[in-house]
């Protein structure tokens, strides 16, 4: 717990900053993020893909783009921003730049 505690401390410190990293999971809710070099995880959550309405496929393991067909899915890179940290929850939550 204490790696935890430490973790989200250091993405506290990092708010508002971009970064790169690969989507580790994807659920009908988001996907979540391991940034490059920081060995931090955060959540992408759906509602902050604003350009579309994403549908989750469980078999595929994809979030995809109804309009778009831009599909999101584990292994891809991507660039992302820490948008919120909360120390409580031990949870950090990004949104793609």
């Amino acid at each position: 717990n204490m790696i935890s505690i430490k973790q989200v401390r250091k993405a506290e410190e990092l708010l508002g900053n971009i970064y790169n990293g690969f989507i580790t999971a994807v659920q009908s809710y988001g996907f979540f993020v391991v940034i490059d070099g920081l060995n931090l995880e955060g959540l992408v959550h759906v509602s902050t893909l604003n350009n579309d309405w994403y549908e989750y496929r469980s078999r595929q393991n994809l979030l995809i783009g109804r309009k778009s067909k831009k599909s999101y899915k584990i292994g891809d890179k991507i660039e992302i921003k820490i948008i919120k940290v909360d120390i409580l929850k031990y949870q950090i939550d990004l949104e793609l730049t």
